[in-house]
């Protein structure tokens, strides 16, 4: 549970638990194949799981009249719109292009907003990025950053322009009416892509002034400013350390706070400044699990109690209200996401709209300046609905839809998702959300899919809607969606009883889960494939080499298939230094026999010969995290072996680059669930 602590005069609620309601779904098609007559159906009904949302987000302007939406246009890209909300119409298109998307808007004012393009493939095509600002009738569109990284070549002359080159980010709006903060970055093969310095960018003039001198202390890689505009704390990451420092004014020396083990997890991090000096940071302070403390800049000192808690979850996001500069909620990431307040007036538009919106929703208050906000959006989503935007007047108390993410999925037609904590062998408790087919009873086992998440240091699932798990809930499957250990926001030991244990304890979560889904009657323990991406990939491999006899199949979507790549292969986008400080702490290190044994040992290709299921392996061509040199290796050695596996490429990267693409995968997954897990 949440506990709250009411400080300096704000309240804060605990977070609803979500309550799933059972909806009913399409008969589940056979699993022993398809009729000819149902190939249509079944197409359909994959590209209605791989489409992408037709809406992407809406932000509203700081004065709440005007909010800006990406659409998808007809031509099939994200464009940016805008729509005065004290006079509804239909939207103005400001931005849509041929061959790029608008990936993320920002209201710098409320007549002037920034906006980036890139194209889908932005990796493999620089060119075609860039960063706009524009107002909103139109007028006064200016680039603000170009794809390239030499200005003189994109000129063609030796003429300079104002356009900042590649390499820098813009990254909030700056207290001037047309400014912004933006971010210079600087990429190596030893560091990676990482920050450099910050400055301050008027949009209209192209004017940059420094906000960073180069005289803060080495390895800065992050800024927090006070309410003047002061950088007053910044975080440094030499070597393996991370560090903290502040000073008391622009003219003071850097003064350490912090110096620790940037993987053991100790110190604290910086969340906001507010107004009146005061540091929030997240912290374990005699906890497992990091909460929200404050912390006295000029005593440096660290209030002992939490401002907020939650048991069995690290802290979220802490939301910031700059116009009066002050820390106005934190969200939290559980079971389903929420929002704690410290807000009154914001806690009961938070009651009004959970009590207004169906029962069991997660609804997100979206807004720019939210304390005494005219207006905010409401991003509404449950385990059945992928994604509606409300405006809620609250004035009025009135609800109106702005849009739905994916119009064409029914909420009645989808699979219930259910949250699960079950318990590791070790005692380790592991959250599990279930999806839940149609015609299928919760005490009736059916045959399951086990979904392992990539990462694999990444947030895990919660209950509200993903279009895998519904697509093969939808086709009769039972899901399972395991936070493994090292999975994030889980708390200290569960994150790092994770090192080391690729293909062994962390395998091992996935079978407890697993026979606790077996024990439940959810799963017939006679009909299990496992299939995941990237690191979910790698653990579908190995499944069936750790626990022989437990899958009937494997599906391995970009995964890794032998660790040494990791470390030594030459087309990647892994920093050498999270390869030599990160992957030797987390994974092993392979300079040490014991580890290097270790390593090889857990590697699928190195264990083919083990693999007595049939296997599909996709890859994408140009993937740069997991190169195609581990499908490569691990098909050729699976084929000598006698392995039963298919493979498929598509164009793009480590992830899907289009729906077409994502759409065959689906189709080619179901056909081969359905061929290794009928009814013997």
């Amino acid at each position: 549970m949440i506990k709250c602590l009411v400080r300096r005069l704000r309240r804060c609620r605990s977070t609803r638990v979500l309550t799933a309601a059972l909806a009913a779904f399409l008969l589940p098609l056979p699993l022993q194949g398809l009729a000819a007559d149902s190939e249509a159906a079944l197409a359909t009904m994959a590209n209605d799981f791989a489409r992408w949302p037709s809406v992407r987000d809406v932000t509203l302007s700081p004065s709440g009249q005007h909010a800006a939406m990406q659409l998808r246009l007809a031509n099939g890209r994200i464009g940016l719109a805008v729509v005065d909300l004290e006079k509804p119409g239909e939207p103005k298109i400001l931005a849509g292009y041929d061959d790029v998307d608008v990936g993320s808007v920002q209201w710098i004012s409320n007549r002037r907003l920034v906006y980036a393009v890139h194209p889908v493939w932005e990796h493999l095509a620089y060119d075609k990025s860039g960063t706009f600002a524009v107002d909103l009738d139109g007028s006064d569109e200016r680039q603000l950053i170009s794809a390239r990284s030499d200005q003189e070549a994109a000129t063609g002359s030796s003429i300079r322009t104002r356009v900042l080159p590649r390499h820098w980010q813009v990254w909030r709006a700056h207290g001037g009416e047309d400014k912004v903060l933006v971010a210079r970055w600087f990429e190596t093969d030893a560091m990676g892509y990482r920050p450099q310095g910050l400055s301050i960018l008027d949009t209209r003039t192209m004017v940059l002034k420094s906000v960073t001198t180069g005289e803060e202390p080495r390895g800065t890689d992050g800024w927090w400013l006070d309410r003047d505009g002061v950088l007053r704390v910044v975080t440094a990451t030499v070597a393996d350390r991370r560090q903290l420092w502040t000073r008391a004014s622009a003219d003071a020396p850097w003064v350490k706070l912090e110096d620790h083990d940037a993987f053991e997890g100790g110190g604290f991090e910086p969340d906001v400044i507010e107004a009146d000096g005061t540091m929030i940071v997240s912290a374990r302070v005699n906890r497992d699990t990091a909460a929200l403390y404050t912390y006295n800049l000029a005593r440096r000192q660290m209030d002992p109690q939490p401002l907020v808690a939650v048991d069995g979850y690290d802290i979220g996001v802490v939301r910031f209200d700059r116009r009066i500069g002050r820390a106005i909620g934190v969200e939290v990431q559980a079971a389903s996401p929420s929002t704690v307040w410290f807000e009154e007036d914001l806690a009961r538009i938070q009651a009004t709209v959970d009590k207004a919106l169906p029962a069991g929703r997660s609804n997100l208050l979206l807004c720019t300046y939210c304390v005494g906000a005219k207006r905010v959006v409401v991003w509404s989503r449950s385990d059945r609905q992928p994604g509606e935007f409300w405006l809620f007047d609250a004035t009025t108390a009135r609800l109106t839809l702005l849009g739905a993410t994916m119009p064409w999925i029914k909420e009645d037609q989808q699979g219930r998702r259910s949250a699960h904590r079950v318990a590791a062998r070790d005692g380790l408790s592991l959250p599990v959300v279930v999806t839940h087919p149609r015609g299928v009873a919760d005490d009736a086992p059916a045959p399951t899919v086990v979904l392992v998440h990539g990462g694999p240091w990444v947030y895990g699932s919660d209950t509200t809607w993903q279009a895998e798990p519904q697509f093969l809930a939808a086709r009769g499957y039972r899901v399972l969606e395991v936070s493994f250990r090292g999975t994030l926001g889980l708390g200290w030991r569960h994150q790092r009883s994770s090192w080391g244990q690729w293909g062994l304890t962390m395998q091992d979560d996935l079978e407890d889960a697993l026979k606790w889904a077996i024990e439940q009657k959810l799963t017939d323990a006679e009909r299990v494939c496992i299939y995941g991406a990237s690191y979910g990939g790698y653990a579908a491999l190995m499944g069936p080499v750790r626990h022989p006899g437990r899958y009937r199949c494997a599906i391995s979507h970009v995964g890794v298939t032998d660790i040494g790549l990791l470390y030594s292969g030459n087309w990647t986008d892994v920093a050498e230094m999270f390869r030599t400080y990160g992957l030797t702490r987390l994974v092993g290190d392979p300079s040490v026999p014991a580890d290097a044994d270790r390593i090889r040992q857990t590697s699928p290709l190195h264990r083919v010969a083990d693999i007595k299921v049939p296997v599909l392996i996709a890859q994408g061509r140009y993937d740069q995290r997991v190169a195609p040199e581990h499908a490569d290796r691990f098909v050729a050695a699976a084929r000598s072996a006698g392995v039963d596996v298919e493979r498929w490429d598509y164009e793009g990267g480590h992830g899907w680059y289009t729906s077409e693409s994502h759409r065959d995968f689906l189709l080619r997954l179901d056909a081969f669930l359905a061929r290794h897990l009928a009814r013997r």
